[in-house]
């Protein structure tokens, strides 16, 4: 294996890659003239402060969209699960299984996975919320207004 000597005897010093092309523009500017040296270094200094800054708006958008992208999954998920959470943990899937190419979430492939889920395990199930039947009709028993004339028939005995 050899090496070509132009790769181990170059006369450029080495120095770090530009982040940005901007950054780029900036210090090459600053290598061709040296009077403006401090000025191109101080343009360069606030273009990366703009690039960090713009990198961490970046990401912390896009921590709140996949929190809202989690949420949506969950929602869906809590139709039928009784523990939502349940969809990701045993499903074997992982967030981005349940989004389209656009980002939005996947309504049909997040059912189609839960109805795998609990064909495999029932106990998964939402539980129905029990009703004691002692307890009265509640909100959804026939309702009877008292008219003059059932008031009539129970004072008469008719």
């Amino acid at each position: 294996m050899s090496e070509t000597p132009t790769d181990q005897t170059s006369t450029e010093t080495p120095t770090e890659a530009p982040e940005s092309l901007s950054e780029a523009s900036s210090l090459s500017e600053s290598v061709e003239t040296p009077e403006t040296g401090n000025k191109a270094a101080r343009e360069a200094a606030r273009y990366r402060t703009q690039l960090r800054e713009t990198e961490a708006a970046l990401a912390a958008a896009r921590a709140q969209v996949e929190a809202f992208q989690s949420a949506e999954v969950h929602r869906l998920a809590g139709e039928r699960l009784a523990e939502p959470g349940d969809l990701l943990s045993l499903s074997g899937k992982t967030l981005a299984d349940f989004l389209a190419e656009d980002g939005t979430v996947n309504a049909d492939s997040v059912r189609s996975t839960v109805a795998e889920l609990l064909a495999a395990r029932p106990g998964l199930r939402k539980s129905d919320p029990a009703v004691d039947p002692s307890q009265g009709l509640g909100a959804n028993g026939p309702s009877h207004a008292a008219s003059w004339a059932d008031l009539f028939k129970q004072s008469n005995g008719y």
